[in-house]
């Protein structure tokens, strides 16, 4: 049997699928927030496509973070960057432009172009995954994108700065400072930004308790299926209306 066949046969469809899920509930979660308070629910243009899109990332997201093979994880990066390309054909080059810098830094660090530092993929990654698809999303849904709500993702870029550095810095010598650092850029974000109320005070808990599971090094920490959840969890609190 071809090795490729292998890879895909080794894949466990049923751990996958509720990953993909989580990030694609991520992402959409923050860019419908934004619409429906600045009360500007348009929809410009076919969702559909851009949601196929969405679970190929993320399909190629946790294919990396399991160490899969390497034929599943190019063939699904390859078939994101095929989709992001949509945005061309329908003339949207700024949708187009954002939605293949994702598969672009997925291939950067697949290539382990930027493996040293370590933090340099890691503050890649999230900068990638933070500010390109829920800004696609915003422009999709709204029809437009401003500098308010690019900046209304900092909560969302220092949440998932956070919650990922277990994954992308845990062999990095000084790991738990940058955890550390992260999640107290979190915390700022959160009470500088957002309305402080229940949903806040209970995603700055949450914070709280996993780095506390972090500097005890907890084996949940190395979990990205329990890291991915708790980070989806925090951040639909974060942007709680």
């Amino acid at each position: 049997m071809p090795q490729f066949l292998r890879q895909f046969q080794k894949i466990n469809w049923k751990f996958l699928i509720p990953n993909i899920v989580v990030q694609m509930i991520c992402w959409s979660y923050v860019a419908v927030s934004y619409a429906v308070s600045v009360k500007m629910t348009v929809f410009q243009g076919d969702l559909s496509l851009f949601f196929i899109y969405q679970f190929f990332v993320g399909l190629t997201i946790t294919l990396m973070n399991e160490k899969a093979g390497s034929a599943p994880i190019l063939i699904s990066l390859i078939i994101s960057a095929i989709l992001a390309l949509d945005g061309l054909w329908h003339g949207n080059l700024i949708v187009a432009a954002l939605s293949l810098l994702m598969p672009l830094c997925q291939l950067i660090i697949f290539w382990r172009i930027l493996e040293h530092p370590v933090e340099s993929q890691w503050l890649c990654f999230c900068c990638i995954y933070s500010l390109t698809i829920p800004i696609v999303m915003i422009r999709l849904i709204s029809g437009f994108v401003s500098l308010t709500s690019v900046i209304s993702l900092l909560p969302l870029l220092m949440t998932v700065a956070f919650f990922q550095s277990p994954i992308w810095t845990k062999h990095a010598p000084y790991q738990l400072l940058d955890s550390t650092i992260a999640g107290i850029l979190a915390i700022i974000c959160l009470l500088a930004m957002r309305p402080f109320g229940l949903p806040i005070f209970i995603g700055i808990l949450i914070i709280g308790a996993s780095w506390w599971l972090l500097m005890s090094r907890h084996p949940l920490v190395h979990s990205p299926a329990a890291i991915n959840f708790t980070q989806m969890i925090v951040i639909i609190l974060a942007y709680w209306h």
